[in-house]
């Protein structure tokens, strides 16, 4: 589709950050290697999620060739100057160690067990239906039955149309959970409001220890059948404070 509709000079751009974090024995295949995508693909990736090192900073792209490379490098010559050299040697170990392939496959199969359980326990709780990712560590459970539920939809509603346009019902009870009942999750709209028009989600990290995580719905589903709570939140809104 994209040699038959694009010009030669048009690249992709591939997020691969998570390429080692699969799960259900999956395996990850870059575009680039897809026939005719080699000279087509941008290929970003980094060391904060297969080495669990998000203090690192490190991150690298690969480009179709070394001009476009230079190109970029000349772009970003901050970035790439001030990647201290501790860090670098500490990515080439990271690369290079025997070491790594047994305790990323340690870390990626903690996930697992945590999507596991976690997407269970989210399936369970009433107005919730969440799909099972094949890797990261996320869940995007589906919060429309819940928003219907509490008066959310027709809350929203009858905003004012520019205050309608800048929140959503998931965003709501997103607050809601956060103020009233202490857990974070994202909504939706919080990653762009374009094309998030009637998708009420959430998102939910796994990257906690199981026990926050189990605590982390139980406190969901409590937020989910708090009426009250949820009233009296929407009268006071404390996050506007």
């Amino acid at each position: 589709m994209i040699e038959e509709r694009c010009s030669k000079d048009v690249r992709v751009y591939s997020d691969e950050i998570y390429e080692n974090i699969l799960f259900d024995d999956q395996e990850h295949h870059s575009i680039a290697s897809m026939p005719g995508m080699a000279s087509r693909s941008i290929i970003a990736s980094g060391f904060s999620k297969t080495y669990a090192w998000t203090g690192g900073r490190i991150g690298y792209a690969v480009f179709p060739n070394s001009e476009e490379a230079e190109i970029f490098k000349n772009l970003n010559i901050n970035y790439f100057s001030c990647v201290p050299p501790y860090n670098q040697e500490a990515a080439k170990v990271a690369l290079e160690s025997p070491l790594s392939k047994t305790a990323v496959g340690e870390m990626v199969q903690t996930f697992e067990q945590r999507r596991n359980e976690i997407w269970e326990a989210l399936n369970k709780v009433e107005g919730i239906s969440c799909r099972k990712p094949g890797g990261a560590f996320y869940l995007f459970p589906n919060i429309s039955e819940v928003c219907s539920n509490l008066g959310l939809m027709e809350f929203h509603e009858g905003l004012p149309e520019a205050e309608k346009k800048e929140t959503s019902p998931a965003g709501f009870f997103q607050m809601f959970a956060l103020y009233e009942h202490q857990v974070a999750v994202l909504d939706r709209r919080s990653f762009g409001s374009l094309g998030s028009e009637g998708k009420h989600y959430l998102r939910l990290s796994t990257a906690s220890e199981i026990g926050v995580l189990r605590e982390g719905v139980r406190r969901l589903e409590e937020a989910s059948k708090n009426l009250a709570g949820l009233q009296r939140f929407l009268q006071n809104r404390p996050d506007l404070q």
